[in-house]
């Protein structure tokens, strides 16, 4: 294995850069990132509202033969594509195929129940929310050098049902389902088996027919038969001062952990998340669908990051700002993703490399660029000098607003302390009915054509 010394690596990069100042402090930062975490190749977009507003690659897909990364180079992004997965089966609740709630065992052939308690009683939601006990405590056993052998359906049936061949009952916690969190993989497998018994189509064509396609994800796949394996980064780890190359491997429950995907695709899915599950002027799945699925289940079933909705995590850590999205890596494998969206600064940020180290600094730093953005106003007139006041505050059906810039306002947002929204309307005047909204902490976001301004406020 070659050995790679990054700082000289990475000062190759700056050839496939050519923005103005403001976006080469952006470069600078992301090859400085790069160094301190050891990332061989990179591509990273910013979202604004409905469109990709900035996007860049840096360093290489393959170290050996010093391809560096292109717009069309794919990375495992792993779990990111249990977001997906669930987008999926909400478009079928959307449809009213399956109801959130419903016992799975009313759908697929084979009989899921926790051995335990002898409950039988998982649902959708559980697998959404990692709450349904299901274990994937055995999952690098099944893992195969390309794509799987076995299809999905036949291997949740040997690891879920009693007469299976790879059934046991430690594929299974000793708890209710429904009641405590357990981050798993399988049991968002299971979730994208569903879709098989209720369409007639295997998960991979139905993801790639209803989500992908109208989503241009024209590049993306869970199995390697369906890529341009041309385009495929290698994943790297780093000891030592080398890097390690490391195979393209397959997973029978690839739903929930085998997703391949390019920065500027993962970019459309998220414009979707931000724009309330349109796209391109397609409805992709309802704003219903997404408002469940940005909403918090239970405060305690958490990962490290934060509370869980459904198929994605709420994040309070990356700046003054509340995030949805997910990660995706495996650093024995070389790959970590991010892909996060900020609703009330109606921005996203997706990062992809093929190193096994996240870079959370460099996503909070894309944030930080966008609302740069979002919120600049005209040379001439400094941000601070525009006065946004928001009264009564605290307030109750109605508020006021008030804005010392010449400039008039075009929409009217609220936003949530999660980050949801909660109204949107044409600017109209200055009285504003907010009685459809409960109590607490809200900011209005004032849109006008040079910018953004909030200003926070309480519902009592």
């Amino acid at each position: 294995m070659k050995k790679l010394t990054l700082i000289i690596l990475l000062a190759s990069v700056f050839q496939f850069s050519a923005f103005s100042q403001g976006v080469s402090d952006l470069d600078e930062f992301i090859l400085e990132q790069m160094d301190i975490h050891h990332v061989p190749g990179l591509s990273a977009c910013i979202i604004i509202e409905d469109s990709i507003y900035w996007n860049n690659n840096y360093g290489y897909m393959i170290l050996e033969d010093s391809v560096p990364v292109h717009d069309s180079t794919l990375f495992s992004v792993f779990s990111i594509g249990k977001s997906i997965t669930t987008a999926c089966i909400m478009q079928l609740w959307d449809n009213q195929l399956i109801g959130l709630d419903q016992n799975i065992n009313d759908f697929i052939p084979f009989q899921v129940s926790n051995p335990h308690n002898g409950i039988d009683s998982i649902t959708a939601r559980m697998m959404m929310t990692h709450t349904s006990t299901i274990d994937d405590w055995n999952l690098n056993y099944y893992i195969t050098l390309g794509d799987p052998t076995e299809s999905l359906g036949s291997f949740m049936e040997n690891y879920l049902d009693s007469t299976g061949n790879y059934y046991v009952t430690n594929n299974y916690y000793n708890e209710i389902p429904g009641t405590d969190f357990n981050y798993d993989n399988y049991g968002m497998a299971m979730l994208g088996y569903l879709v098989e018994p209720l369409t007639g189509l295997d998960f991979n064509q139905y993801a790639g027919d209803s989500l992908l396609s109208p989503l241009d994800m024209t590049h993306s796949s869970w199995l390697l038969d369906y890529l341009n394996t041309d385009n495929l980064a290698t994943g790297y780890t780093y000891s030592g001062g080398n890097f390690t190359a490391n195979g393209h491997y397959g997973h029978p429950a690839y739903p929930g952990l085998s997703l391949r995907s390019t920065a500027l695709d993962l970019a459309n899915f998220n414009i979707m998340l931000l724009n309330q599950g349109a796209f391109n002027g397609l409805n992709i799945i309802s704003e219903a669908a997404i408002d469940s699925m940005t909403t918090v289940q239970d405060p305690t079933w958490t990962s490290s990051f934060g509370p869980t909705g459904l198929g994605l995590f709420v994040r309070e850590d990356l700046g003054d700002r509340i995030v949805w999205g997910h990660n995706g890596g495996s650093s024995t494998l070389g790959y970590a993703a991010h892909l996060y969206f900020c609703s009330a600064e109606n921005s996203g940020v997706v990062i992809t490399t093929n190193s096994g180290q996240y870079v959370p600094d460099l996503v909070e730093y894309l944030f930080d660029y966008a609302l740069s953005v979002t919120t600049s106003i005209p040379n001439d007139v400094p941000l601070e000098k525009v006065n946004l006041k928001v009264y009564p505050n605290p307030a109750s059906d109605r508020i006021q607003i008030a804005i010392d810039y010449k400039q008039s306002i075009e929409e009217i947002r609220i936003f949530n302390q999660i980050g949801q929204q909660v109204y949107r309307q044409k600017y109209s005047g200055n009285n504003i009915d907010i009685s459809a909204i409960q109590a607490g902490i809200y900011i209005l976001e004032a849109r006008m054509e040079e910018g953004v301004v909030r200003h926070k406020f309480v519902k009592k």
